[in-house]
């Protein structure tokens, strides 16, 4: 029998000449792991080679999201100011045309209007080193850096459509950098509160109506996709179950199409990304050269608010910040207003300081949704609007609900090139740069305005409920 002893010591000695040997510590098997390998790993590790996808997976917003870019008519602009004239009306008719015999009619005229629309700019600017062009990329950075300046400048677009405001700036109205969208355009007679309501199918007959009723044949929604799922889960008790066989069962269904009462049908667009900029991104770094973080105070004051029980239950939530000319967000602050009774309204007095840097354009106002836990954006005011008080810009804003956080819009029009229409100057292009260092950097760039002829053929069902869950 062997003796344990001799036997260790032998499997010492073993050990101990194995790492003379190797100048490394014994192991008894070579290992690969699952790790990323570095250099500095020994062992099997070093021999494996490392398995890099050949593709990149986009797991952010495309071109199949876009809803109203893809589908609003294009017309082409030949100036920076877009001139078109509108007639609004044939002249007198009914009673004052009827006339006696051997008499002839009043003069009569038709009514038309001379408008115009400001082309703006966006654009997005790009930069890439020439080794990073050079090495063994799995993919072509500047493919994929063309095709992402290009879904910027896309989204910008689709955004300015639905909520673009030319009067965000300092300098005074129609000065600002976007151009009007529909949420300007929409005239109030019609705009239609639901007031935290779903969406129901007599909202969308009600648009119809008031489209129908002035001349027009509506035939597209574009909702965020929050609402349109609300919109049918709202008939889901009226659906009904599909049953191939035993084990084959389809149970739900989608709306893409609604027939109003007009006759008119109207297609549904729920989108993905319509929300995105009403929501507050809090962990936003503060760029270089942004304007100076505000101070704000929150004073609660009697009547004409037109807030709900529950919105007393709690104090309301306020952020807000303060948005350069070139884009720069400042820090956020935040302040609370304790509301007792719901026919209060709430007064912000925004003071922005001096604001010797940063150029401030416009200033934003959040307020917080206690249902999402987000911050929604209630209210937008330019800085030309500012009064100086004691060598201070000071801002002043009421909340007194006409805004509801976690409350979307919907859009109802009729998409025809006589009614709404992109107007281009310089259709999206990319434009190289000059090159003045080992790096190449280009800029996509677009140049247009939303023209709506017809503002009374679209309507705006605003604070539409948008969660489902």
């Amino acid at each position: 029998m062997t003796n344990f002893n001799d036997l260790a010591n032998a499997g010492d000695g073993l050990a101990q000449a194995l790492t003379e040997l190797n100048g490394t510590a014994f192991s008894k098997a070579v290992t690969t792991g699952n790790g990323v390998v570095v250099p500095g790993d020994a062992g099997g590790t070093a021999l494996r080679r490392q398995d890099l996808s050949d593709d990149v997976k986009n797991i952010t917003f495309g071109s199949r999201n876009f809803t109203i870019y893809n589908t609003i008519p294009r017309g082409v602009a030949q100036a920076t100011a877009y001139e078109y004239t509108i007639q609004d009306g044939y002249g007198e008719s009914g009673s004052s045309r009827f006339i006696q015999e051997m008499e002839i009619a009043d003069v009569n005229d038709f009514s038309v209007t001379r408008k115009y629309v400001a082309m703006k700019i966006i654009g997005d600017t790009r930069q890439a080193s020439i080794l990073s062009l050079q090495v063994n990329n799995t993919k072509n950075p500047m493919d994929m850096m063309v095709n992402s300046a290009m879904m910027v400048v896309a989204k910008s677009i689709e955004y300015g459509i639905f909520y673009g405001d030319g009067d965000l700036s300092a300098e005074g109205e129609h000065q600002g950098n976007e151009f009007d969208g529909l949420v300007k355009l929409i005239p109030d007679e019609n705009v239609i509160d639901l007031k935290g309501q779903i969406l129901t199918e007599t909202d969308l007959n009600a648009a119809a109506v008031r489209i129908a009723e002035n001349y027009g044949e509506p035939d597209s929604v574009y909702m965020p996709v929050g609402v349109q799922a609300a919109f049918v889960n709202n008939q889901l008790n009226r659906q009904w179950v599909t049953q191939g066989s035993a084990v084959d069962i389809n149970a739900g269904f989608t709306v893409p199409t609604f027939v109003s009462s007009q006759g008119s049908s109207l297609k549904l667009f729920p989108s993905a990304i319509m929300m995105n900029d009403k929501i507050l991104n809090q962990s936003e770094a503060v760029q270089p050269q942004a304007p100076a973080a505000p101070a704000v105070t929150a004073t609660v004051a009697a009547e004409n608010g037109n807030f709900v029980d529950a919105d007393t239950k709690s104090p309301l939530s306020y952020a807000v910040r303060i948005i350069s000319k070139n884009g720069a967000a400042s820090a956020i602050t935040t302040v609370d207003a304790d509301l007792t009774d719901a026919t209060s309204h709430v007064e912000l007095d925004i003071n922005a300081g001096v604001q010797l840097i940063g150029a401030p354009s416009f200033v934003q106002i959040y307020r917080k949704d206690l249902f999402t836990g987000k911050f929604f954006l209630i209210g937008r005011v330019p800085f030309y609007k500012a009064t100086a008080v004691n060598g201070a810009y000071h801002i002043a804003f009421v909340d007194n609900n006409d805004e509801i956080p976690g409350t979307a819009d919907v859009f109802v029009g009729q998409m025809t090139q006589d009614v709404i229409e992109l107007a281009e100057l310089n259709p999206m292009q990319k434009i190289d740069l000059a090159q003045y260092k080992a790096a190449v950097q280009f800029a996509v760039l677009w140049v247009g305005g939303l023209v709506l002829y017809a503002p009374k053929k679209f309507v705006r069902l605003h604070n539409v409920k948008a969660q489902v869950y």
